[in-house]
């Protein structure tokens, strides 16, 4: 059974002269909202990117507003997207966005000096990155270049690899393997900063004896090309997960440190499920059995003496099924 609708729908008040409110003004978007997004930097401050491509600073207290970077400098590269050193000395552009999986994409990045008014030179960020960020404080950032974790104390310092291990879809630090990203994570990313900058928590997922599902991607060439994903399904291997932490400020005096898993997770088949840091050294991690009716968070605290992780803290939270209905 159809319907006809009117052409148009009146709901002007009395006396109103105005235009009516038609049907394709719905369809067409006549009325659609804009879309505002703020890039907030702190409490009352944040960055936005205006309609002729500037990005503006604007203060929602004092309402002071500026151009922090012209649309000439984003088209020079061509930048799509940005992000403002903790310091506001530095701005990173990013270009030639390529999409991934749900979450990940590679890019080409680019940092610009605001002080000096100009693109940081020597030392430029190969391409193209897997993931990039600023550290909370100062202008550090870390980045994820070919499946590796690289440091920069600043933007036109040499970079510092921090991970060797790296293979193409086999083994991949600080970015989740495809399992991870899509079932777990819900990420582009697996590192985290310490709230100061010190320590930078990273994720190593071996995909190594995974199986592969493999599978004809139809692009713009003559012919598919076969994209390959380690895919455990139920029953199969499931990615080997270590969490390291590593000094950002000495990171070449004593490298990664392993954070133990505790051993009730250790026993069997786990999966790591979050990182958060609680204070400037002390770290809550999340793991989950994989029958996924254990869940524990480990508390762990960095032991100078020892120049380890010592995780004492262990909270548990059980599922048990019983007939049908489950307690917690």
């Amino acid at each position: 059974i159809g319907k006809k609708f009117p052409d148009s729908l009146v709901y002007s008040p009395e006396g109103n002269t105005g235009r009516s409110l038609t049907l394709k003004d719905i369809l067409n978007g006549t009325f659609s909202y804009k879309t505002y997004f703020p890039n907030w930097i702190s409490e009352q401050e944040y960055l936005h990117q205006s309609e002729d491509d500037n990005i503006v600073f604007y203060n929602i207290e004092t309402r002071e507003s500026y151009i922090i970077l012209s649309n000439s400098t984003m088209k020079s590269v061509n930048a799509t997207d940005y992000g403002l050193s903790p310091d506001r000395q530095f701005i990173y552009l990013e270009s030639d966005y390529s999409k991934l999986w749900r979450y990940s994409y590679t890019a080409t990045y680019y940092i610009y000096d605001l002080q000096n008014g100009e693109f940081v030179r020597g030392y430029e960020l190969p391409r193209p990155i897997q993931y990039l960020c600023w550290s909370p404080v100062g202008s550090k950032l870390a980045y994820v270049y070919q499946n590796n974790i690289y440091l920069k104390q600043r933007p036109g310092d040499p970079p510092f690899q921090i991970t060797y291990t790296g293979r193409e879809n086999r083994i991949f630090n600080g970015i989740p393997d495809w399992v991870y990203e899509e079932e777990m994570l819900a990420t582009k990313y697996a590192l985290w900063w310490s709230p100061d900058g010190k320590y930078l928590a990273y994720v190593e997922f071996n995909d190594s004896d995974i199986p592969i599902i493999a599978y004809s991607y139809y692009g713009d060439g003559q012919y598919p090309r076969t994209i390959n994903i380690p895919y455990p399904k139920a029953g199969a291997k499931n990615p080997i997960v270590r969490v390291f932490i590593v000094d950002t400020i000495y990171p070449h005096h004593v490298g990664p440190i392993e954070v133990p898993v505790p051993e009730m997770i250790a026993s069997s088949d786990y999966y790591f499920t979050w990182l958060t840091w609680v204070t400037n050294e002390r770290v809550c991690l999340q793991w989950l059995k994989r029958v996924q009716n254990v869940s524990v968070l480990s508390i762990c605290d960095f032991r100078e003496d020892w120049h380890a992780w010592d995780c004492p803290k262990v909270g548990v939270a059980a599922v048990v099924f019983l007939s049908g209905f489950y307690f917690e």
